[in-house]
């Protein structure tokens, strides 16, 4: 476990680094593994065998416990750029035989192993928390459900058990038996019958032993298809230094409807056995925790910076730079952030002692969404003059919406100009 520890804390430390977590654009890679627990599986003999215990009074349950094993998957997907992603994943689980149990008897020699492998449609929201005023986040939570078919195989799965019966146990079963084969005997006989009946008459069981051998045996080798289904939750970190690149780490349930698995039940005792073999349904359900990667193929368009023409000396001595943005996003591609650092650069070399930063937007939203667009837009710029060097307490950000356009347009109009932050050195 510390293996895990440490990798998500690398996680973590990478984060702050990396550019603002945003909802996924375009077609996307992602692999993952981690650790997995099946729950117990369980299921009913039936037949001659399941009745036979039945009426002796114990469980005709067969019980399979694992042991902690491990989970991998890959997928393809696409992400639509508002949260939304839909995705294609094949996955593995396997998990080593713990403990065999039938009737409520543990059977103490246990092996084999049960491997589930399916594949899946999934559908994911990634919640972007700049919408809910958490500015500069470089994480991403993320929910998903998905539906498939997936297999599953019991390899080997075994568990056997040979006891001896103490010493006199047979003579008591015998003398048990031989009591009640003469009590039916002597209930259809008169009273004159009986008195008169010879001792040897009496029918009777001769068993000369005084132990039994015995030995039961359950193996399950076989595999069955049915409908599986799970749900997901976990938490997306964008490396910066590969653009595209996020570490996930999550949580996954994941289930099948009760599969049907070929069960040969054997018992043996006293030179003669019992060879049974039964479609026993079981349960699957797993619970898995996973790290993996993500990495998304294609980058968003690189959105148009400026450099406003040099205001005149005689009306200020500011200077005002001009990052425009592509249709409602708000990153910040490898151009914009040069415009930032000579702005930056500039407030340093120049003595600015206030940075003002103004985001805005076209009128192809609503006003408010357009306000909040144009603030995380503003956010966004501001957090990477901070990683250039700026203090934070030198800058001041707006948020204009659609309020003040460079270009006038009519509502609904996706306008190229408007989309900007606007950086003025004091």
């Amino acid at each position: 476990m510390a293996f895990w520890r440490r990798l998500l804390c690398s996680t973590l430390f990478l984060a702050p680094g990396a550019a603002l977590a945003q909802p996924v654009t375009g077609l996307y890679l992602g692999g993952a593994a981690g650790l997995n627990f099946h729950d117990p599986n369980s299921g009913n003999i039936g037949g001659a065998i399941g009745r036979t215990l039945a009426q002796s009074g114990l469980s005709r349950e067969i019980r399979t416990d694992f042991n902690l094993g491990w989970a991998g998957l890959g997928s393809v997907g696409w992400g639509f750029g508002n949260g939304l992603r839909l995705e294609i994943e094949g996955n593995y689980r396997s998990n080593e035989l713990d403990r065999y149990t039938i009737a409520g008897y543990r059977l103490p020699r246990a092996k084999g192993s049960a491997d589930t492998y399916g594949i899946m449609a999934n559908a994911y929201y990634d919640f972007d928390l700049s919408s809910y005023g958490i500015s500069s986040s470089a994480l991403m939570p993320y929910i998903g459900v998905g539906v498939g078919y997936a297999w599953t195989s019991h390899r080997g799965l075994s568990g056997s058990i040979d006891a001896t019966a103490p010493a006199g146990l047979a003579d008591r079963v015998v003398s048990r038996v031989n009591s009640e084969l003469q009590s039916r005997f002597l209930a259809n006989l008169t009273a004159e019958q009986r008195a008169q009946l010879p001792a040897n008459a009496i029918p009777q069981i001769n068993l000369n032993t005084s132990d039994l051998n015995a030995r039961a045996q359950v193996r399950s080798d076989d595999t069955d298809g049915d409908f599986a289904y799970q749900a997901m939750a976990g938490l997306a970190f964008p490396v910066r230094a590969v653009p595209g690149l996020a570490v996930t780490a999550e949580y996954r349930f994941f289930g099948t409807l009760s599969n049907r698995l070929s069960t040969t039940v054997t018992a043996s005792a006293a030179g003669r056995s019992i060879d049974r073999t039964y479609d026993i349904k079981y349960d699957n359900f797993n619970h898995s925790a996973m790290l993996g990667l993500r990495y998304a193929l294609w980058t968003p368009p690189a959105p148009v910076a400026a450099l406003a023409p040099t205001p005149a000396p005689t009306q200020t001595a500011a200077r005002t730079y001009l990052v425009f943005f592509d249709w409602d996003r708000y990153n910040l591609t490898d151009r914009a952030r040069q415009i930032i650092a000579e702005a930056a650069q500039n407030a340093r070399s120049t003595g600015s002692t206030r940075i003002e930063v103004a985001g805005h937007a076209d009128r192809s939203g609503t006003p408010q969404y357009n306000m909040g667009l144009s603030r995380r837009r503003a956010d966004a710029v501001a957090a990477e003059l901070v990683r250039q060097g700026i203090q934070r307490s030198e800058i001041t950000v707006e948020a204009f919406g659609e309020s003040r356009p460079l270009v006038p347009t009519a509502d609904g109009v996706r306008e190229p100009q408007n989309r900007r932050v606007e950086i003025v050195l004091r």
